[in-house]
């Protein structure tokens, strides 16, 4: 009994892990760079141990399955953050179609656009001394909502970001374009503003 004792003590004792290890998590970071819109591969991460009190919520702390992909470029030894990784797979694009972003001010009043929504643009376009404004595409899907940090929003509510004293919000929108319309969008773009619409999928 008492060798069985010893026994079950000292391999206790074995497995308890090092003072050291009870401070520390685990946190996959970089293997190398890793480029935006591309699937991740798991052999590109590696595991690392950090202090406790340097993690930050939103470190990766496990592989996905699968991994998912990448939001923005990733550098080597970089720490990987579940802000920059999107679960679902890139949405898929037709033959002609593209994407593009365009800069916006979106005002809170009415509500923010998600991802997903349909809009319509209206373009103004100065003349002298006055103007026009005209609709000149319509049905354009947002693919994709950036904050003015350049951080994808993934249908999440922005009322917590920051707005300037007009209760404006500066931010980019992915949309989905045919090669034509975005010859249109980017002609309004450089030789006017733009106002984009709501409108329901079923419109």
């Amino acid at each position: 009994m008492l060798g069985a004792s010893l026994s079950t003590g000292l391999l206790f004792y074995l497995v308890q892990p090092a003072p050291e290890d009870q401070n520390l998590i685990k946190v996959y970071v970089a293997d190398q760079f890793i480029e935006a819109n591309t699937s991740i591969n798991p052999d590109s991460l590696k595991a690392k141990k950090i202090k406790k009190s340097n993690y930050h919520e939103g470190m990766l702390t496990q592989i996905h399955d699968p991994p998912g992909w990448t939001k923005s470029d990733i550098l080597p030894g970089e720490i990987i953050r579940e802000e920059k990784l999107r679960i679902n797979q890139p949405i898929s694009l037709g033959k002609g179609e593209r994407t593009m972003n365009v800069p916006v001010t979106l005002d809170r009043i009415g509500g923010y656009p998600r991802k997903g929504d349909y809009v319509d643009v209206i373009a103004y376009f100065k003349q002298q001394d006055t103007g026009v404004s005209k609709l000149i595409l319509q049905d354009l899907q947002i693919v994709d909502i950036y904050n003015h940090r350049g951080i994808s929003i993934d249908n999440q509510p922005m009322q917590e970001e920051p707005l300037d004293e007009k209760s404006h919000l500066p931010a980019v929108l992915t949309l989905k374009v045919s090669t034509d319309q975005g010859e249109v969008l980017n002609h309004a773009l450089e030789a006017g503003t733009i106002r984009l619409l709501s409108r329901e999928i079923t419109d």
